[in-house]
């Protein structure tokens, strides 16, 4: 068994989450408005989403299994964008052609293979060919998966076969003396995912991979959406505490500056333990984007700043942390190749 990367966790079983059945004939809002129903996720289908009605029978699938049925029933909706996956709260569906990745799939995660590479070296030291694999692992919108400093992820292969058989698995510890390749992320880097690119043996990428087996241990925030409507003197009650609205000042044309004051629960010690630096607006022109800001070291009063709004939002979507959750995704892929 190959360790990518060392960690030290202490795994506890992760709960086994209901499984989600689903007979739809309709539209997408309508599957939407199904999966929402079933999973308590926000999935958001926007406005220029084709209408058109379809079929798809969905039986004992977790979150991500589920809606990938219904974006492939689909055809015309995807909910990755470029480089960016969801983030963690909602789910957006967006008009795309749905693009198919090898995909393993495990209660509501799904751990993806988003490129197959092959690299040939030419140094004084003598040449030498290797081959890398670009994971992804996508968390339901309710954890937080995103790698933090003291929260690394630990992948393990424990089997890599070639299309001859033959197992590509590299030693520990056999990158190149020669960092002759700087390619050490995938296609999707933003989201509510741990990316991970691994070595392996040089195979014939047209042929692909047999079997590809292993798992991810990460560790799991998980966040609760907080909604504070803006007007001055409102307190919300949150997991961290007591959020207070103090101002909602236009300080110049179409900028504004919201600030709120938290009254600490017990064992709440900074505004970083409380709350994540990522938040949505709701009202008029906002469309949930997700913004990221950083929140002071020091003290309970924070601020947002926007700017070129004419109208203030009506309301802020805190991301509130209640806890941690360590997990153990397996994975196993059949037949990768590009």
């Amino acid at each position: 068994m190959i360790r990518i990367l060392l960690a030290v966790l202490l795994l506890a079983p992760a709960q086994e989450p209901e499984k989600i059945r689903l007979d739809h004939q309709g539209t997408l809002t309508e599957a939407a408005e199904s999966l929402s129903t079933a999973t308590d996720a926000t999935i958001k289908v926007l406005d220029d989403v084709d209408p058109k009605s379809f079929a798809v029978k969905i039986d004992n699938a977790g979150f991500f299994e589920a809606l990938d049925a219904v974006c492939r029933a689909h055809g015309a909706v995807a909910y990755i964008q470029g480089s960016v996956a969801p983030y963690e709260g909602q789910v957006e569906l967006r008009p795309a052609p749905w693009k198919e990745y090898p995909s393993s799939y495990w209660q509501d995660f799904k751990v993806v293979v988003t490129e197959v590479a092959g690299f040939t070296s030419a140094v004084s030291s003598g040449p030498e060919r290797w081959t890398r694999v670009y994971f992804s692992l996508l968390g339901p919108p309710w954890l937080a998966v995103r790698e933090r400093t003291r929260a690394a992820s630990w992948w393990d292969i424990d089997e890599a076969l070639d299309a001859d058989g033959n197992d590509v698995r590299a030693a520990a510890n056999s990158e190149p003396a020669q960092r002759v390749d700087f390619v050490f992320h995938g296609s999707l880097t933003k989201g509510n995912l741990i990316s991970r690119v691994c070595r392996f043996k040089a195979f014939d990428v047209d042929k692909g991979l047999k079997s590809l087996k292993g798992s991810v241990q990460l560790t799991a925030e998980i966040p609760k959406e907080i909604e504070v409507p803006l007007a001055a003197g409102k307190t919300v009650e949150t997991p961290a505490g007591t959020v207070t609205v103090d101002s909602i000042q236009e300080f110049e044309p179409q900028a504004w500056r919201i600030t709120l004051t938290l009254t600490p629960a017990d064992k709440i010690r900074s505004l970083g333990q409380a709350f994540d630096s990522r938040h949505r607006f709701t009202g008029k022109g906002f469309d949930n984007r997700v913004y990221t800001a950083t929140l002071p070291r020091d003290g309970w009063t924070f601020s947002y700043v926007l700017r070129r709004v004419p109208v203030a939002p009506e309301s802020l979507r805190l991301l509130a942390r209640t806890g941690e959750q360590k997990i153990k995704v397996p994975f196993a892929f059949k037949d990768v190749r590009f």
